[in-house]
């Protein structure tokens, strides 16, 4: 038994370690994305308020 559960055990810890840097990654992206769309928007001179009003 302890040889099957040996494989899974690995298996799972690689899992988990790509998760956890997935996600780490997604988290500077998303940081990032906010930097950039506020720096449009600022650019724009595009309020929250009033930002539909210049979709087309």
């Amino acid at each position: 038994m302890e040889k099957r559960s040996a494989p899974l055990d690995s298996d799972k810890g690689k899992l988990i370690g790509q998760a956890l840097l997935n996600f780490a990654i997604g988290s500077l992206q998303a940081i990032e994305l906010g930097k950039h769309g506020q720096a449009l928007v600022q650019q724009a001179g595009i309020t929250p308020s009033n930002s539909c009003a210049s979709c087309p």
